[in-house]
């Protein structure tokens, strides 16, 4: 399915800057037609009136007709066109960018028409589960991790063209217009995180647009780990939804239940071999659709999966832990990449340690306590060991 410039929602507060060529081309045509600045402006005002545009003067349209660089607004344009008889097409194979009024973000390198796939699938999925979208269309895409965000610009940038991003490590405004258009294709009512649902469209569409909501979900709300991968929402609809798509798929997953000690509901997803199999079969299609930041999370955890087991020494790993935080304080993750083993296993090592005194915990980092160099606390280790 693909979407024209002019189609458009409000095409009327679009605004467009075209190729000289094809702008030379329009000012002389559109100077033999309607031949001074008289006619101009009847044109352009009789042409407001009927698009229901307020009439201020038509200084920059005069300009653009002689010839002028600049923004031009689109409808008053694609009236012009009829008048003068040019494609519609035409016009936008030479449209070099565009914005939408009052402040709206500037598309470069512009793809028009702008066609709906599973890059646009997995963007509405991001919307519902980690978004803000007001009924105006304003929206907002809230992600702590920057690779992540990142990514989900340039799944944007796949669909409309390079996009001014502003300064901002944290949340990015996705253009109102493309908002507007995935939630008129997919008939979304609501995106409330209380009563969003994945949209018909979705959910009995193409495996690629399946897959890609639940890559999605995991990298907006899931927690990826050796025996599988959870997802965590509020909404119950929305996590009944993901499962049927789950089941469709092929994939063994649990029952939506009550998160213990939280107002929300989980799922889980068993599989991660075939998840794996699953995700590059998708990424040679769309190289977006990747995990993004938990992606080597979750080679790491497949690989522990794969890698055939041993029973260590006893001691071993809590001797390994020691070693490692005397050379720098680690976060709990980071100690599990380094040992290669579990994270719940990595935190229960800790725990055990911080009991004796031996570490503590500051911001997330574990660090060996000032009571103990790394030798006295093996010497503990070795001692507890024996007993």
């Amino acid at each position: 399915m693909k979407f024209h410039i002019w189609e458009f929602p409000d095409v009327n507060k679009i605004l467009v800057d075209l190729s000289p060529k094809f702008r030379n081309k329009l000012s002389r045509k559109a100077l033999v037609k309607l031949t001074n600045y008289s006619n101009i402006s009847n044109f352009y005002k009789e042409t407001s009136a009927i698009l229901g545009l307020k009439f201020k003067n038509c200084g920059s349209f005069y300009r653009f007709v002689k010839g002028g660089e600049g923004y031009v607004r689109l409808s008053i344009l694609l009236k012009l066109l009829e008048i003068l008889k040019i494609s519609k097409i035409e016009l936008e194979r030479n449209i070099r960018s565009y914005k939408i009024e009052n402040g709206g973000l500037k598309i470069h390198h512009v793809k028009l028409p702008i066609k709906i796939d599973t890059i646009a699938a997995m963007i509405t999925s991001h919307l519902m589960f980690d978004g803000w979208v007001e009924s105006s269309g304003r929206s907002s895409y809230f992600q702590k991790e920057y690779k992540a965000l990142k990514t989900f610009i340039q799944k944007i940038e796949y669909m409309v063209g390079k996009v001014e991003v502003k300064n901002s490590r944290k949340v990015f405004y996705p253009p109102t217009f493309l908002v507007k258009l995935l939630r008129k294709f997919y008939e979304i009512d609501s995106f409330s995180s209380d009563k969003v649902k994945i949209p018909g469209k979705i959910k009995n569409g193409t495996w690629k647009d399946k897959l890609a909501v639940v890559v999605a979900a995991i990298i907006d709300e899931g927690h990826i780990d050796s025996y599988g991968i959870t997802v965590e929402l509020k909404n119950e609809n929305l996590l009944n939804d993901l499962r049927s798509i789950l089941v469709s798929l092929g994939y063994h997953c649990s029952n939506v239940t009550p998160h213990k000690g939280r107002k929300t509901k989980i799922i889980t997803i068993y599989g991660l071999s075939k998840f794996h199999e699953d995700i590059k079969r998708l990424n040679s299609f769309y190289p977006l659709c990747n995990l993004a930041h938990k992606q080597p999370l979750f080679i790491n955890h497949l690989r522990r999966i794969k890698r055939n087991w041993w029973r260590r020494e006893r001691g071993v790993t809590k001797i390994n832990i020691i070693k490692l935080l005397s050379k720098s304080p680690m976060k709990t993750l980071d100690l599990s990449f380094k040992l290669n083993i579990d994270r719940k296993r990595t935190l229960r090592h800790l725990n055990w340690f911080k009991k004796m005194g031996i570490v503590s915990k500051v911001n997330k980092y574990w660090l060996l306590s000032n009571n103990f160099t790394s030798k006295q606390a093996i010497e503990i280790v070795k001692k507890k060991i024996q007993n």
